[in-house]
């Protein structure tokens, strides 16, 4: 007897479930904010889950009083979707349950752009000054070491130090978008010593700009304090 009972509370379930999945039959979507949208038929009901209007924790019905029943038993691919961005958007008008009239629910939130700083003007500078210094140590570093055939090596000690400077200067100039060329602004300002007076007021003019507060507040924006 116990099992003609659940053999006929199966086919009872199930014909509950295909009568769901009808095409024919109203449906009711609920979203998790309480708001009620329908009645629609099973193929509007579908093109809301295609257009992302309808996600895992939305639950439908057949009436606007419910029972309601997780969308995830009709479209089980919503549940591995991930969930979407928080975003403030504009609350749509309030559908109480027991008066529920046809329209769309709202579009899933995106996510919203950031917007992009532009380069100062004196970190170009910066950039272009930098480069430029880092070409004239690598010359007047080969220069030295040239000259070093005739001074017994005693200039030796410069060239090394204008190939490394020339060398950090242009990496750095070439990356002054994404982070302060502080390192070959010092570099440039010790060249001196090696009798290199165009880079070290180069180094000079960058040391000044790179303390601009505009040009702190750029880096600030790319997670980079001085």
């Amino acid at each position: 007897m116990r099992k003609h009972l659940g053999h006929g509370r199966m086919k009872s379930f199930a014909g509950a479930k295909a009568d769901m999945a009808s095409s024919a039959a109203q449906w009711y979507l609920r979203v998790p904010e309480g708001n009620v949208y329908g009645p629609v038929n099973k193929m509007t009901l579908d093109q809301w889950v295609r257009e992302g209007r309808a996600d895992q924790e939305c639950e439908v019905g057949h009436s606007p009083q419910g029972p309601w029943e997780p969308i995830v038993n009709y479209y089980p691919f919503l549940q591995a979707a991930p969930a979407p961005a928080p975003k403030a958007v504009p609350v749509p008008p309030q559908v109480p349950p027991d008066s529920p009239s046809f329209s769309q629910p709202p579009a899933l939130p995106q996510a919203a752009s950031v917007a992009v700083r532009p380069m100062p003007g004196k970190l170009q500078a910066v950039r272009i000054m930098a480069i430029i210094g880092g070409g004239l140590g690598l010359f007047y570093g080969a220069l030295y070491l040239v000259s070093s055939v005739f001074s017994i090596g005693l200039t030796l000690p410069c060239a090394a130090y204008q190939i490394v400077m020339g060398s950090v200067a242009l990496v750095q100039g070439i990356q002054a978008p994404q982070r302060p060329p502080r390192t070959a602004a010092i570099m440039q300002i010790v060249a001196i010593i090696c009798l290199d007076v165009v880079n070290f007021i180069l180094g000079l003019i960058e040391i000044q700009f790179i303390n601009d507060p505009d040009l702190k507040a750029y880096y600030a924006t790319r997670g980079i304090s001085y």
